[in-house]
């Protein structure tokens, strides 16, 4: 792996008939590449309930990192995030089309990048798998959820609609962007690279994956390294053995290794004592084996989230996938309060099983 940067990422199917979720990573031990391309790091979650999810994600990912590891020396890392999404979204479309389940097979994708030598995270995301941003023990989501729920929030704190409008609807969590449509209404990406500190890392995830962990367990994943915390969070979710748990996929990316995240956290085992006839019959964990190799701590930055948690602004692509690709000034959303995307097409609305 690139020097300063650790990875890993573990899933499991839940209680599914079907692993729908996908992840990888470009090869960090690239050296020539990551001097322009720094490290990847992709999440994609296949629709339910709809036309061969699971397959609409594999393609999804295999497009978008292989379209990225193409990416010219001189291309800056936005515009080569937005065209790998763009050719993964044409993937998943070309796919639906050999099947003929046109407009009925789509993903959610999320998308990361660090690169080493500037200390710099860029990302990009379709549909409601989160990218979530770590530093000293606190945590902020940076993407934003397409789903219909929270384009209601915000049309509730516009004055645009009643709240008991909002606490009527049956499914917020209906898609309003996802990959395997023929217009994208909406692509959250950063256009500006936004500065590390030694020590922060990234979380990808599926909903399965989030809507199982509470605050404190996302929190778990800044602790240990990336591999060891993908695991540990993993193993987490069977223990609760929750009804109906969806497939929950995790992939961190982590800049450097602050001391105190070395803290030992106890074994989940050593939190389960008793329980040996459960542990024999748990599902096994899957997860992408990642080379590492070393890297420099470069010092301990005891840094604040005070640009994070007071509000940062950051540069976000709200993009309708037209060419003339048109910039807001979007804010970071605080975990309680989710911002919403546009308006959808109701064609375009998948509902979320």
């Amino acid at each position: 792996m690139a020097l300063g940067i650790l990875s890993g990422s573990a899933q499991t199917i839940g209680k599914r008939d079907e692993q729908q979720d996908a992840s990888a990573f470009t090869d960090g031990n690239d050296s020539e590449f990551v001097e322009h391309g720094g490290v990847l790091s992709v999440v994609a979650d296949g629709i339910g309930g709809h036309a061969h999810g699971g397959q609409a994600s594999r393609k999804a990912v295999e497009a978008f990192v292989r379209d990225y590891a193409s990416k010219p020396r001189m291309s800056n890392i936005p515009d080569a995030l937005y065209h790998a999404l763009k050719q993964a979204n044409r993937a998943v479309l070309e796919f639906a089309e050999s099947q003929g389940e046109a407009e009925n097979c789509g993903t959610t994708l999320v998308a990361a990048v660090i690169h080493p030598d500037t200390s710099t995270l860029h990302w990009t995301s379709v549909g409601d798998s989160r990218l979530y941003f770590f530093r000293e023990e606190q945590f902020v989501q940076f993407t934003l959820d397409a789903n219909y729920g929270c384009q209601l929030i915000r049309r509730v704190a516009r004055g645009t609609l009643a709240r008991v409008e909002l606490n009527s609807e049956e499914n917020p969590h209906k898609l309003t962007s996802f990959l395997g449509i023929k217009k994208l209404v909406k692509i959250d990406r950063s256009i500006r690279p936004f500065p590390l500190h030694e020590g922060d890392r990234v979380l990808l995830c599926t909903d399965g994956f989030y809507q199982a962990l509470g605050k404190e367990e996302l929190i778990e994943c800044y602790f240990q390294e990336p591999q060891a915390a993908c695991d540990r969070a993993v193993q987490r979710i069977l223990r609760k053995d929750l009804e109906n748990q969806d497939n929950a996929t995790a992939a961190i990316l982590a800049f450097g290794l602050l001391e105190s995240q070395k803290k030992v956290l106890p074994s989940i085992d050593e939190t389960n004592q008793g329980d040996e006839e459960d542990k024999q019959s748990e599902p096994l964990i899957t997860h992408t084996t990642v080379s590492t190799t070393r890297w420099l701590l470069l010092g301990v930055m005891a840094v604040g989230l005070l640009l994070l948690l007071g509000g940062v602004w950051l540069g976000v692509k709200q993009d309708e996938a037209s060419e003339d690709k048109k910039t807001n000034e979007v804010k970071l959303p605080a975990l309680s309060k989710p911002a919403a995307p546009h308006n959808p097409s109701p064609n375009n609305v998948f509902k979320r099983k």
